[in-house]
């Protein structure tokens, strides 16, 4: 994978690199304009992280420089960039926190409980203050804190999670008893509590249980050579289960399962577990760079994995996708049953860099995504076009068989990101940073520094004419179900149609055809495209039987 891929791919992730280099002197109100909230200063801030309360409240975590004021609350950084942790009611700041070393400091992850405590996860340099407490990692330069803070804005307590290596958690969920759940990786030693754990590959995964007051329950660990990240889990709804997935490019074992990766680039693994141990892991991955974003659990059991890749990205011998670009990045959305068995994959994306940045429920069928993308991004039957470097994107996906059911595009002139969802209220709401200007519906934002920060809220039952209209009409099958042929008839001229198996295969294409021999196919469901020079597009959706 070239460096420019690599540097774009990890942009939204570390902006906070690139806000410690604008410092400016001069504060300026957060603004709200119709659904919009922006965080603004002279410096720059970006939101990272939501996560809704049983209220309907928001928690927002962030980064900045200097100070910024938001609501009638104003924070100060220690150093070049601090973490922010807000209370959201309802356009009203009910609260408003920082927590800073004196150099580059990173949110890692929030969840919040069933009683609205925000658990947040922070990565700070050299020493950091809390509150009246100044505190230094146990061992190294950098260390990473816990922190369980009360809902009127109060830290219950601290943890710190700081080993003798590098140590990351990437994501955090607590169940119903309170108790949390984080993964990440960690390198060297590690030392929580009573317990002590050695990396066996240079990194190791990581995954921990600890009880509501912070004290370890368990934690694992996988690794036999090179690097295993974990950057996701989720609880199983139904059973005693942990569904984790991440990245790696060396070897990795899950319980009867050893995985190897296929190049030094890193591949996709999803494994699950439980306190004795791992029942499962799988691979995906192909030749070139592959990231992962999301594992969601559907209340089936059924497990999805989200992330972008690059090439070909391979789950078992029948089951692959491949990206419209050879060089370039598009989304992934990977399905499989709870013994860990791939269902289907799909492809999603345009032929420049698409990207993920996180993945949500929606409803029992639907995962709303988001992310960026370059020029122009291409979902389906819809599509969307970049007016500046990067632009942000929101998009449905049905967990039946993965087809987008809408599309939502967030412009600027250079560079708006969106880092994070949450659903509340019965609206979706996007968190992120921009700069220069962001575009949403019939509103223009202008930052006042280099980067501000968002919160755009919008109706999760959008329809499609946000982007491309979606062209049902323009094509008639039957039969259908059909066993062995497909007739058309098609509204569009000079036409080429596409037809992909539900595990994202294409498995036909032809101009101008108004029948097709399917007498052969595997019996399931199957996605057709209809397309020409004119950008007409039309998509249908049938079952050989």
């Amino acid at each position: 994978m070239n460096k420019f891929c690599t540097k774009i791919w990890i942009f939204g992730k570390l902006t906070f690199f690139l806000l410690a280099i604008y410092q400016f002197p001069e504060k300026i109100n957060a603004q709200s304009h119709a659904g919009i909230f922006q965080i603004a200063s002279e410096q720059s801030e970006s939101v990272e992280l939501i996560v809704p309360t049983s209220k309907n409240n928001l928690l927002v975590a962030g980064i900045f420089n200097d100070s910024f004021v938001w609501g009638e609350k104003e924070v100060h950084t220690q150093g070049e960039n601090d973490c922010f942790l807000a209370k959201f009611n309802n356009e009203t700041v009910d609260w408003l926190l920082s927590f800073g070393s004196t150099a580059q400091d990173e949110i890692l992850a929030l969840a919040v409980d069933k009683n609205d405590n925000a658990i947040l996860c922070i990565s700070y340099l050299n020493q950091i203050q809390i509150a009246d407490s100044l505190l230094t990692p146990n061992s190294g330069s950098r260390g990473m804190l816990l922190l369980k803070i009360s809902p009127n804005g109060s830290i219950i307590w601290t943890k710190d999670l700081s080993g003798t290596g590098e140590q990351f958690i990437n994501q955090m969920v607590v169940n119903n008893q309170n108790q949390i759940y984080a993964c990440g990786y960690f390198g060297d030693t590690l030392n929580i509590d009573a317990q002590s754990m050695t990396a066996q590959a240079e990194q190791d995964l990581l995954v921990l249980k600890l009880t509501p007051n912070g004290d370890l329950i368990w934690m694992q660990q996988a690794g036999l050579q090179g690097t295993i990240r974990g950057q996701s889990l989720s609880l199983s709804p139904l059973q005693d289960y942990i569904n984790v997935s991440g990245i790696y490019n060396g070897q990795v074992a899950f319980a009867e399962d050893t995985i190897q990766a296929n190049t030094n680039d890193f591949d996709v693994f999803v494994a699950q577990f439980d306190s004795t141990g791992f029942r499962w892991g799988r691979k995906a991955g192909g030749v070139f760079e592959d990231h992962n974003r999301k594992i969601l659990t559907h209340e089936n059991e059924d497990i999805f994995v989200i992330g972008d890749f690059q090439g070909t990205l391979k789950l078992s011998d029948d089951i692959q996708v491949n990206t419209n670009g050879i060089f370039d990045n598009n989304l992934y959305l990977l399905k499989y049953d709870n013994l860990g068995n791939p269902l289907w994959a799909r492809s999603l994306g345009g032929v420049d860099f698409d990207f993920v940045t996180d993945a949500i429920w929606i409803n029992s069928n639907q995962i709303a995504v988001a992310g960026y993308f370059q020029n122009t991004f291409v979902i389906d039957d819809f599509s969307a076009e970049a007016t500046g470097n990067f632009n942000s994107y929101v998009t449905a996906l049905s967990s039946e068989d993965g087809q987008a059911q809408w599309l939502k595009s967030i412009r600027g002139t250079d560079l708006t990101i969106g880092n994070s969802l949450a659903f509340v209220n019965n609206q979706l709401v996007l968190g992120g940073a921009f700069t220069n200007d962001l575009e949403s519906e019939n509103v223009d934002l202008e930052s006042a520094g280099f980067f501000d920060a968002f919160l755009l809220y919008f109706d999760a039952l959008l329809t499609s004419t946000t982007e491309t209209e979606h062209k049902e009409d323009a094509v008639r099958i039957f039969p259908n179900p059909a066993s062995e042929i497909l007739y058309l008839e098609c509204g569009i001229q000079n036409y080429t149609i596409s037809i992909f198996s539900s595990t994202g295969q294409l498995v036909f294409q032809e101009k101008n055809t108004i029948s097709i021999p399917i007498q052969h196919w595997k019996n399931g469901i199957y996605f057709g495209k209809i397309w020409n020079e004119k950008s007409e597009k039309a998509v249908f959706k049938f079952i050989k039987n």
